[in-house]
Order: structure tokens, then C-alpha cells, then sequence
């Protein structure tokens, strides 16, 4: 019976978290179910019947099985493996340009969730974007990989291929990575979706041949457009929840509130280190408490300015310190001859001359 919550719980885990206001939900719906559902299956369609009007336009043999003769068959196969790929690539980019943009909005939790074995299911929210998610450092090439087929459905900022500032080494670093975890997420759906389509297929044209007729481009912009249709929008939701980014504000106004909110708590940190600094050094604790330190308000800061530019007056330029130096020297000697010649002065009335 206590295996039931943890499952229950673990299970609602793989549901994305949707914005919490109705109206960013309805945008975040609209955005992955239209934009990168029907619109990227009205792409992918096209594109895909465009290149079967290349391949298959001219061609006498065209069937289902034998591979000498344009086989339908391992067309869709390898349709799978490239569009997913691709798709990972070209999507796990352009989403960040619309997150930025606004017109996409993020999810309130990652997802999907991160495997147990990694630091991101560990609760180490404290640790750096870059460390967060995956480990930075690997023994071996082998453990390196073997973590990025673990963690192939894990989107972080790491899919961003064109991201400013990168290096070349770096970008093509992004990009083989972002296409293996493309590949292994088209060798997940490859089964699912080259099997159903041969099990409508192959009953009505195993021994038909095709050639010179428009059914080979018609199964192949079909099945682009479901593919697309279905996958798309799967790693659209990935994206958006980003291990790296998902859970963050994206709202404008609140985003400037919170950073205002900060920079007056830095500001007041840094009053009461200016106020503890002299009393610590002085060995002096009782200066140090818990009140808080009197906010400076700008009329304190004028008057104060306005005191001291009076002072700042009587030099006409900033001494150098050898000349700070010389002066004070000067001024001590003519402070001493004054003395001396005070004291040779005698006190009281003199003696008249005789």
C-alpha cells in the first residue's frame, strides 16, 4: 500500500506543468498544439512530398518490399531516423529565439524530469546551469556517452546551437550532441510509427508496383505530416522545459520588480558592512547589531556634498603624494621658526636705555 503514493506521485511527474494563469495555459497550448503541431506538419509534409516528387517522378519500379526497386518500405524507415533528428536540432534552437522573444512561454517545473542517478533529481538547485543537469566531467569517452544516452530526453542549454559567442570546437560539440540525442529519440519512435504504417500499407501494396503513379508521394507527405504532427510538438515541450531555464519568470514587469528588490538588499548589505568595518577594527562590538541600518536618502547626500565643496575649494588641483608629502614638511618647518622666534621675544616691560 505505501508503493501506491510513490508511484501515483512519480507518474504526475511526467505531466508537464502548464502555466498557472488561464490565459498564459491557453498561450502555451496554442503555441505547441498549432505553431509546432499543425504548422510543423504542414512543413514536414511538404518538404517530404517534395523530395519523393524527386525521387519517385521518373521511376517504372517503385514497390513495397525490394530494395533494387525503390522500396516504400525502407523509405519510411529512414524518414524516421533523419526528420526526428533533424527536427531535434532546428527546434531545440529556434524555441530559445521565441522564449526570448516572448512568444513562448516556459514551463513551471523541468521536464521531463531528470533520471535519479543525475545531480538535477538530487535537489542541488544551488549549483551552476552548467552542473546542474549533467556531469561537467567524465573519466572516460565512453562514461560521456553512456550519460548522454541516459539523459537523451534531458534539454538543457546545451541543444543551443547557434548561441552567441561560442566557439567552433564548442558549436560542433552542441550539435553532436543534440543529434545523438535526436537519433535516440528517433529509435524510440521508430517502431511505434514505421510499424503501424507497414501494417496499413503493406496489405494493399506488397504486390503492387507503384511506378508512374503519384501513391509513393502521397504515402510519403502523409506520413512526414504525422510524424511531424506528433513528434514535434513532443520536443517542443522538452524544450520549454529546459532543465536550465524552465521555472524562471518570463513576465517582464515581475522579472524588473524582483531584480529592484535585489539590488536594494545588495545596497543594504553593503551599508551595514561600511557600517561594521570601522567598529570591527577598532575591536569595538557593540556597534555591530542587529538593527537596521537608516536608509541615505538623496536631500542627506546633497547637503552633505554641498558641506564639503566649500573645503574642496581652497585647493585648485589634487596633490600627487610626494607633494602632500613636501607641503606638510614645509608647513612644519614654518610652524617651528614661528615657535622659535616667539620664544625669543622677551616677556614684560623692557629695560629704557641708559
Amino acid at each position: 500500500m505505501a508503493s501506491q503514493p510513490t508511484s501515483a506521485s512519480s507518474s504526475a511527474a511526467w505531466v508537464p506543468k502548464l502555466a498557472e494563469s488561464k490565459a498564459e495555459r491557453t498561450r502555451q497550448l496554442l503555441y505547441v498544439l498549432v505553431m509546432q503541431g499543425i504548422g510543423a506538419a504542414l512543413i514536414s509534409g511538404g518538404i517530404n512530398f517534395g523530395v519523393s516528387v524527386a525521387m519517385y517522378l521518373r521511376q517504372s519500379d517503385i514497390t513495397m518490399w525490394i530494395l533494387a526497386k525503390n522500396t516504400i518500405a525502407g523509405d519510411m524507415g529512414v524518414t524516421v531516423l533523419i526528420q526526428v533528428t533533424v527536427t531535434f536540432i532546428i527546434t531545440s534552437s529556434l524555441i530559445r529565439g521565441d522564449l526570448r522573444s516572448g512568444l513562448a512561454i516556459l514551463l513551471r517545473e523541468p521536464w521531463p524530469p531528470a533520471p535519479a542517478s543525475t545531480s538535477a533529481a538530487q535537489g542541488s538547485a544551488k549549483l551552476s546551469p552548467a552542473t546542474r543537469y549533467e556531469d561537467v566531467r567524465h573519466r572516460s569517452t565512453f562514461q560521456m556517452l553512456k550519460h548522454n544516452v541516459e539523459t537523451f530526453y534531458i534539454v538543457t542549454e546545451q541543444n543551443h546551437i547557434f548561441q552567441a559567442g561560442l566557439s567552433l570546437k564548442e558549436r560542433f560539440w552542441r550539435l553532436f550532441r543534440t543529434a545523438l540525442q535526436g537519433f535516440i529519440l528517433s529509435c524510440c519512435v521508430f517502431p511505434w510509427f514505421w510499424g503501424i504504417a507497414i501494417a496499413i500499407l503493406a496489405p494493399i501494396y506488397s504486390s503492387k508496383n507503384m511506378g508512374h503513379t503519384w501513391i509513393p508521394m502521397v504515402i510519403k507527405g502523409v506520413y512526414g505530416a504525422l510524424l511531424g504532427l506528433v513528434t514535434n510538438p513532443l520536443i517542443a515541450l522538452m524544450n520549454l522545459g529546459a532543465h536550465d531555464v524552465a521555472g524562471r519568470i518570463t513576465d517582464p514587469e515581475a522579472a524588473q520588480a524582483i531584480k529592484q528588490s535585489e539590488m536594494r538588499q545588495s545596497e543594504s548589505a553593503g551599508d551595514l558592512e561600511r557600517a561594521s568595518g570601522p567598529a570591527s577594527a577598532a575591536g569595538d562590538t557593540s556597534a555591530v547589531t542587529a538593527s537596521p541600518v537608516a536608509p541615505v536618502h538623496r536631500n542627506d547626500i546633497e547637503d552633505n556634498d554641498a558641506e564639503a565643496r566649500p573645503r574642496q575649494s581652497y585647493s585648485s588641483a589634487v596633490l600627487s603624494p610626494s607633494q602632500s608629502r613636501m607641503t606638510l614638511d614645509r608647513t612644519s618647518s614654518n610652524a617651528h621658526e614661528d615657535y622659535q622666534s616667539a620664544t625669543d621675544v622677551p616677556v614684560g616691560p623692557s629695560d629704557p636705555e641708559p
